[in-house]
């Protein structure tokens, strides 16, 4: 897994860990659900979601943009503090992702980066790297 982050936030170091997750909200934009990675994907972070004590929002877009950028739009209004995305096209949610930004919520794409956003931190995986272990892995197995 590979997480980028911004540079280090205006935020003081002591109320960063401080805070409570007692009522935090975070929102969960998915450009689509029924593919068994994103399904998957969803269920890790409702889990991680329960653990920790917050409320995650989950919307899904079903591959049409407008519905993903209003999704996001939404997400704003009911208060999150932070929204992963998972963008359907990069660039059409490069402005709705500022916005939130703009207004103090934290923008944390998944897999897929937002074109022209400064994001809070990228995470996404290393397919290269996850197929060399792959073949790795079954190399040892067949004893080549």
């Amino acid at each position: 897994m590979c997480i980028r982050d911004r540079p280090a936030s205006e935020e003081p170091a002591e109320s960063a860990g401080a805070a409570s997750a007692e009522g935090v909200k975070i929102g969960f934009s998915f450009g689509q659900s029924v593919h068994p990675f994103f399904v998957a994907m969803q269920q890790g972070a409702e889990a991680a979601a329960k653990e920790a004590g917050v409320q995650l929002v989950v919307t899904t877009a079903d591959y049409e943009v407008e519905t993903q950028v209003s999704d996001v739009e939404n997400l704003m209004q009911q208060g999150v503090k932070a929204i992963m995305v998972n963008p359907i096209d990069s660039a059409a949610l490069s402005n709705v992702c500022n916005e939130a930004l703009g207004k103090g919520i934290g923008i944390f794409p998944v897999d897929i980066n937002v074109d022209n956003c400064e994001v809070t931190a990228f995470v996404s995986s290393d397919n290269k790297e996850i197929g060399k272990m792959e073949a790795e892995y079954i190399l040892s197995l067949i004893h080549i």
